[in-house]
């Protein structure tokens, strides 16, 4: 009997780890797909009358990639870095 529970425990505990990892790979999946079209920018300093969109817009003047982005939201996740 004590063996029969001992495999019963085993079995358990292999599939409640199969299921963990499935789920665990479905929230990275879904984590990835919604960070796919976002850009982070670190340590920008705005100017006292500029925007978020106006401070990102700047950055990426000398970029080769300017004229390909649209953005949809910019947003400040810190308080404004003058």
């Amino acid at each position: 009997m004590r063996e029969e529970i001992g495999m019963l425990k085993t079995a358990t505990i292999a599939t409640q780890s199969k299921e963990m990892e499935t789920l665990m790979s479905t929230i990275l999946d879904l984590q990835m797909r919604s960070m796919r079209h976002n850009m982070l920018f670190y340590n920008s300093k705005e100017e006292q009358e500029e925007t978020c969109p106006q401070n990102v817009q700047k950055a990426l003047t000398a970029s080769k990639y300017e004229s390909q982005l649209m953005f949809n939201s910019v947003h400040r996740t810190v308080p404004r870095r003058v």
